[in-house]
């Protein structure tokens, strides 16, 4: 959970707060058989002003609507995957094997 914050502050110059776990993905590489571990953490709870750019791009908000509108190839791999974790309770973890090079996943969820 810290790293979140550190994470967050670092990306966006917010400092969250009452941070709810909200969902585990597990990544199987195929050929190598290497594990990577992402929790997820969800907030309504922030103070500090956010910063307009980092190294990664321009920061800034958007609607719920719009984003879940927003041309996936636009965003993250599988962004629209792990909405599903942060908006819902019904899923908690999301399980996908990855290759190096393979922007296209197929995942399970439970």
């Amino acid at each position: 959970m810290q790293s979140a914050i550190r994470e967050v502050k670092e990306e966006t110059g917010l400092t969250v707060t009452d941070l709810k776990p909200c969902g585990i993905v597990h990544w199987d590489h195929l050929d190598t058989g290497d594990k990577y571990l992402v929790f997820l953490y969800r907030t309504e709870d922030y103070t500090g002003e956010m910063i307009s750019k980092t190294n990664e791009g321009k920061v800034y908000w958007m609607k719920l609507d719009a984003l879940m509108k927003t041309d996936p190839k636009k965003l993250s791999p599988n962004f629209h995957e792990y909405l599903k974790l942060f908006l819902t309770d019904r899923y908690v973890e999301w399980h996908t094997p990855w290759e190096d090079n393979d922007k296209t996943y197929t995942a399970d969820i439970w």
